[in-house]
């Protein structure tokens, strides 16, 4: 007897005894005070495994580390880059594409950024970080940023300025990818590397000037030139 109940004592066995004087063996006592102290463990885990799941599904649920609003009151999502000792501006949501307009109208990216009394440098673009941001205006990029991430603009159609600071070294493939509202860009002599598409489906340029510093073309000049074979734009 004693046996059965010991196998049986984490699943609860002693809810069904209500007086535990009738029962005369102390291994039995045992036993079942042992089944009620593991049930109330179990019951506790399960609060904390909840309160766990609370806590970790807005982290799921997105992808940024921080949001801050700018000085024009325009919130701006980062992800910690370098250690966490910098910051790189990122999309809303767990994928650049969750979202098509989180940023709109003009948007003034910060150097520094303060948050948690901690300030941190804003040295990159991520990847996607504006993808399908049809409504953006303008993008002011900072002098801290030395690189623009693949897709980093693709698919903003009403992007009709853009300024890349004489800190940028790196453009990523398809960064300005189909931003059809640019008329003019200038690349400054900083940048040293330009990946591939950088600029496809940019019908509004009528001439893009590459420096003399860029060494590193992906696939070649003619594709970061204009009026590329078409092929359908990712936001339509």
């Amino acid at each position: 007897m004693a046996w059965a109940f010991t196998r049986l004592r984490n699943i609860g066995v002693c809810r069904y005894l209500n007086n535990v004087d009738e029962v005369s063996s102390p291994r039995f006592l045992f036993v079942c005070i042992q089944s009620k102290n593991n049930i109330k463990t179990m019951m506790i885990m399960k609060k904390h495994l909840l309160l766990f799941a609370m806590i970790l599904l807005p982290l799921v649920a997105s992808a940024h580390d921080i949001e801050v609003k700018n000085a024009d009151g325009v919130t701006i999502y980062y992800n910690y880059i370098n250690d966490g000792k910098e910051l790189a501006v990122t999309f809303l949501g767990s994928g650049y594409s969750d979202y098509s307009n989180e940023y709109q109208g003009n948007v003034a990216i910060p150097e520094e950024v303060t948050y948690m009394n901690r300030t941190r440098k804003v040295t990159s673009i991520g990847g996607g970080a504006f993808y399908g941001c049809k409504n953006l205006t303008s993008v002011t990029i900072p002098n801290s940023v030395t690189s623009i991430g693949g897709r980093a603009f693709e698919g903003c159609s009403g992007l009709t300025s853009v300024t890349i600071p004489n800190s940028v070294t790196s453009i990523g493939e398809y960064a300005f990818d189909y931003c059809s509202g640019l008329t003019s860009i200038t690349i400054p002599n900083s940048v040293t590397s330009i990946g591939d598409e950088a600029f496809r489906g940019c019908s509004g340029l009528t001439s893009i000037t590459i420096p003399n510093s860029v060494t590193s073309i992906e696939g070649g000049r003619s594709n970061i030139a204009l009026n590329l074979p078409p092929s359908p734009s990712p936001t339509a």
